[in-house]
């Protein structure tokens, strides 16, 4: 049966019942102390899709290694005297709950810490806490996650390409919106919107996708698919957030019937690339053919305008060519590397050309 056909809290709680049951049979038949230990940890992984519990498994492991080598060695050091004991386990809560809120790894090795050293203390026993400690992080951590993986699983794998048809589609409506702001439509604030927008989407889709990458640990070609498909992803974001830059500085010049037909041309190139990448269609034009159209209509514009289009007011148009080119090769699925034009950073421009030098000689009205 799958998780995500019952109540997360129930989901959870049934998982947690069974993973602390058998945390306690493993204890039992093995004779360990402190049984209870294996079964709070068993606890404490499950929080979600089986992918996430054993993400927190790895960083509880880490905390738990870093706590167990931690401790003995203040214990060694602090042989009997309580009071390097009783201050360094107030530190150890403290920087528990300093570093909850961010590094579950730094939190569960103050955690750790603390517990080993005031059990070790009490107790007299110096090294067999700490390995009994990190015995039972291992039990129960291990046995939460075969729990949650068998016992009603929730994968992220559905969640993560949900995220990303969303953000591709996003990103297309935000390249939409800023050819219509180039056309004298919508927002100023659009696209600075938009580019903060897509930041922020992104950072989840990554974070789903690491997570969707935790389910397939023993399965590398699938991680290396959603690395491919998170790295592809990241890429267009890149794209289509310098896209929308170097269109805001474009729109400072004149939009002459010239430019106006080669923004047009560069919108549905990137529209239809788009479309290619969500699969509503299966290819699109050749996108070295349109790149060269473009091309050809600015290098056309500036030859035809030498006064109006100064070599240094060429580099937010050669940008622009730029992040199309990326954009449309990325939608194509072109290796990275690769979206830059054979001819160098010009794109394949070429600058009105020089005037001679008895031209500069000469007075205005020669």
């Amino acid at each position: 049966m799958n998780g995500k056909a019952v109540a997360p809290n129930i989901r959870m709680g049934i998982q947690a019942a069974l993973a602390v049951a058998l945390a306690l049979l493993v204890n039992r038949l093995l004779g360990l102390e402190r049984p209870y230990w294996g079964g709070l940890m068993a606890v404490v992984v499950i929080a979600g899709s089986w992918g996430e519990n054993l993400g927190k498994l790895k960083q509880l492991l880490v905390g738990t290694v870093a706590a167990v080598g931690g401790s003995v060695a203040f214990l060694y050091f602090a042989g009997d005297r309580p009071l390097l004991v009783f201050p360094v386990c107030l530190v150890s809560l403290f920087l528990w709950a300093y570093y909850s809120p961010t590094s579950y790894a730094a939190a569960s090795a103050w955690m750790g810490a603390f517990a080993i050293i005031l059990v070790s203390s009490l107790s007299g026993h110096r090294h067999q806490i700490a390995l009994l400690r990190g015995l039972q992080v291992l039990i129960g951590g291990s046995l939460g996650i075969l729990v949650s993986a068998f016992i009603l699983p929730v994968g992220v794998k559905d969640d993560l390409e949900r995220r990303i048809v969303e953000l591709e589609s996003f990103l297309r409506e935000a390249g939409r919106r800023a050819f219509a702001f180039l056309d004298g439509e919508g927002e100023e604030t659009a696209g600075r919107v938009s580019t903060v927008e897509i930041y922020r989407r992104l950072a989840k889709v990554i974070e789903v996708g690491r997570t969707a990458a935790n389910q397939y640990i023993i399965f590398p070609k699938r991680r290396r698919e959603i690395a491919e498909r998170i790295n592809s992803l990241r890429r267009l974001a890149l794209y289509v957030g310098g896209l929308t830059e170097s269109l805001a500085a474009c729109r400072e010049r004149e939009l002459t019937p010239g430019l106006a037909e080669f923004f047009r041309q560069a919108a549905a190139l990137v529209d239809g690339s788009f479309a290619v990448c969500l699969g509503e269609i299966e290819s699109g034009p050749s996108a070295e053919e349109a790149l060269g159209g473009l091309r050809g209509l600015l290098t056309g514009e500036i030859n035809a305008r030498p006064g109006v289009f100064p070599r240094r007011d060429l580099a937010p148009f050669l940008m622009f060519i730029h992040y199309v080119r990326g954009l449309a090769e990325t939608a194509a699925g072109v290796p990275p590397g690769l979206a830059v034009h054979p001819a160098g950073h010009t794109a394949g421009l070429t600058p009105p050309p020089a005037l001679p030098a008895s031209a500069l000689d000469r007075s205005p009205g020669e």
